[in-house]
């Protein structure tokens, strides 16, 4: 070996093989300490970085790197860190191939989601019940749209907080709730990634929605009035043209039953018995997955008789495009929102519910439940049974009762209300001048 040590990098890069020997070393200062040495080969033109270390009885070489990829001060600073695994007492070879291992075995974001939502879909959520599909749907549609470009290619080990937060403040702009949930999303996959040793602590485990500027909207309260209720009831009779009679009888159920839309949209023919008036949702269709019984008044019966000529197939609600399926859950949506002229960049005037205070098919559904209470009497929590809305869970313990023969009484007196307010030549009683509280007076039955 030469004596001579080299402390720059135009030293090296002008360093050439004497031709006197088939390897050459030659020693590199470094502030580590000795063992830092370039190699050359005659028949190769790269150097390489190499470090010999003393370890027990044994002087083996540790291979740095290649020069000019890796450079002096590189290659120092790898030294200095082999140095002190040998203090140690650690075999850097080992160490290092211990960190190609690792790093090869290590998930991309993109791998990460793809075993955690198999692992998320197939293993149940707090209630005790599977996800259901819809739902884990929307985490696929939600990484696809606001993550997966921005963290896909990311190593799980290489993310931190900083990057999460730009992420998800971007995110938060174009959609504050959106980018709640996606935060939620990616707090159940970084620990899931933690659980499998992917990273040793989740880098999203102490952000917050208001970090991100995605605090939780204030709840909607957004409700209709019997009058603004009678005024969709009728805009849905009159308008024959864009909306199918599939659609327009599907809000009518859903204004009779306060179910979901997805409940009523996906309704199976098999689920209803028509004779005895009763709709049997299953669990499985229930986003609380607790299956409910429904009194069909004789509005609900009417609406349905009315679109058994419209279905040929087991779903209720049949599409007109697609035959055999059913009408798509956001067909309701597009549909309320194109009576109030709201389904174009700037709303048009002349849509027949253009004047009202805007609302969606969900306000519907909060329109029901406000009315069963306001207006017939019925206690809420009555009321959220009746709807399907998830108990409290000591209430759902130790009390099993449904009240179902007073079910039956308020779904059935609903039904006399909108038929009421369907008719020609409604009877509503303002209780005063003060308040909008109206009840309506029924005739004979």
């Amino acid at each position: 070996m030469k004596q001579q040590i080299l402390s720059s990098h135009r030293e090296i890069q002008a360093l050439k093989p004497s031709g006197n020997a088939s390897v050459e070393r030659i020693r590199v200062s470094s502030t580590h300490g000795p063992g830092l040495y370039i190699e050359m080969r005659g028949d190769r033109v790269s150097k390489r970085w190499v470090y010999r270390f003393r370890l027990g009885n044994k002087r083996p070489d540790l291979i740095i790197g290649t020069f000019p990829s890796v450079s002096l001060k590189q290659a120092r600073e790898l030294h200095g860190k082999a140095v002190q695994l040998v203090k140690q007492g650690i075999d850097p070879r080992s160490y290092r191939a211990a960190e190609v291992a690792k790093n090869t075995q290590a998930w991309s974001m993109q791998e990460a989601f793809s075993y955690w939502i198999k692992h998320y879909a197939a293993n149940p959520t707090r209630n005790g019940y599977l996800p259901t599909e819809k739902t884990v749907k929307q985490m696929q549609r939600r990484w696809r749209l606001h993550l997966q470009d921005d963290l896909g290619s990311f190593r799980v080990m290489d993310l931190n907080r900083s990057k999460l937060l730009e992420v998800l403040s971007n995110a938060a702009i174009k959609a504050r709730e959106e980018a709640r949930q996606c935060l939620t999303l990616l707090k159940a996959l970084l620990a899931y990634c933690e659980d499998m040793e992917q990273i040793e602590e989740s880098p999203a485990a102490t952000i917050t929605p208001g970090k991100i500027k995605a605090r939780p909207a204030p709840p909607k309260k957004r409700y209709l009035t019997l009058p603004e209720l009678r005024e969709l009831l009728v805009a849905l009779d009159c308008d024959t043209g864009r909306t199918s009679a599939s659609t327009r009888n599907a809000i009518k159920l859903a204004a009779a039953t306060a179910a979901r839309r997805s409940e009523v949209s996906q309704l199976l023919w098999s689920e209803l018995d028509l004779e005895n008036g009763v709709w049997t949702l299953p669990d499985h269709r229930s986003k609380t997955r607790q299956g409910r019984r429904i009194r069909l008044s004789a509005y609900s019966l009417d609406v349905l008789r009315q679109q058994r000529q419209h279905s040929n197939s087991q779903y209720v609600f049949e599409s007109p495009r697609k035959p055999g399926e059913p009408i798509g859950i956001d067909v309701l949506s597009k549909a309320v929102k194109r009576i109030q002229g709201r389904d174009t960049k700037e709303q048009n005037l002349d849509a027949p519910l253009a004047h009202l205070e805007p609302f969606g098919v969900h306000d519907v559904r909060r329109t029901v439940t406000t009315a069963l209470t306001e207006h017939l009497g019925a206690d809420k929590l009555l009321v959220d049974v009746m709807i399907g809305h998830a108990e409290p869970r000591l209430i759902a313990t130790y009390n099993r009762a449904d009240r179902w023969p007073l079910q039956v009484q308020i779904w059935c007196q609903w039904g006399d209300m909108l038929s009421n307010l369907c008719s020609d030549k409604p009877e509503f009683i303002q209780e005063s001048k003060h308040t909008n509280v109206i009840h309506v007076q029924f005739g004979s039955r």
